[in-house]
């Protein structure tokens, strides 16, 4: 009766400050992104390559952030499939 719960695939458990730290790293891309934006929209500055470094330097933080939680979380193999049904003791 004790293996009626476990299930033949594993999982391994996340720790949560990695999650952290990949949504830490997620914001601050965006944040670059919409701060640089705003200002320069404010006060347009004499170099607009400027603007466009701080945009993708942002672009690249967020996108290894997202590369990051793909990597760790790994949603493609838990995906659940809603045409398949659950078994009957799982409440």
């Amino acid at each position: 009766m004790a293996d009626e719960h476990t299930t033949s695939e594993e999982t391994t458990l996340i720790h949560p400050n990695i999650l952290t730290g990949l949504s830490f790293a997620g914001g601050i891309g965006l944040l670059t992104i919409f701060i640089t934006l705003g200002i320069a929209v404010v006060t347009p500055p004499e170099d607009p390559r400027i603007v466009g470094l701080f945009v993708l330097a942002g672009a690249l933080i967020l996108v290894a952030a997202i590369l990051g939680w793909f990597f760790v979380v790994q949603p493609h193999k838990h995906f659940d499939d809603i045409n398949e049904p659950l078994e009957a003791e799982h409440h």
